[in-house]
């Protein structure tokens, strides 16, 4: 019993550390689990226009975590291909196995998706209007749900000169449908 208390109280104590860490980003939902949730977006220091990937990160702890590993998810995926999203869950999902030794993990695998997106933020693939290949260096306009254009595609050029295009402004992506405030 006071063992089960000691664990339970680390576990407390390392999420709040991921709460002071992540302030109000992570969301964490309690219930028959423990739920946590996070977008992830590259490391790019302040430079939100320079981020052209990002996914939301699930973690759901077990009864008997830190002992056996969070279940991982990911969704909301973009400016990803399938492959890579199937790659970043298997290596978070081989960091859990792998580390799960009854100590804290989370921030482990947090910082680990981090560091994926950062070394996967080129977009990849073909534009959607044009279907222009993509190459490194490209100059892109990105629009609020990370849809990529080349910054000389029509739309693109659209998207550069719309009026009113400062921060916090809400625009509706041509391509997804979605709408979102501008961080441009």
């Amino acid at each position: 019993m006071a063992e089960e208390d000691q664990e339970e109280g680390s576990v407390c104590q390392e999420l709040q550390v991921l709460q002071s860490i992540y302030l109000e980003e992570l969301e964490i939902s309690r219930g028959d689990r423990v739920e946590l949730r996070i977008t992830l977006h590259p490391a790019t220091g302040d430079d939100a226009e320079s981020q052209y990937v990002r996914l939301t990160l699930h973690l759901s702890l077990p009864p008997q975590y830190p002992d056996d590993p969070p279940e991982i998810s990911v969704t909301n995926p973009r400016g990803l291909f399938d492959k890579q999203i199937h790659s970043i869950t298997d290596i978070l999902h081989r960091t859990a196995a792998q580390q799960s030794v009854g100590g804290p993990l989370l921030y482990e695998l947090i910082e680990k998706g981090k560091e994926m997106l950062t070394a996967s933020n080129i977009p990849r693939g073909h534009c959607v209007i044009c279907l222009y290949g993509f190459q490194e260096g490209d100059s892109l306009t990105k629009t609020p749900c990370f849809s990529s254009l080349p910054s000389f595609t029509l739309p693109g050029t659209i998207c550069q000169a719309l009026p009113g295009r400062e921060p916090g402004r809400e625009l509706v992506c041509f391509v997804s449908g979605m709408s979102g405030k501008s961080d441009l």
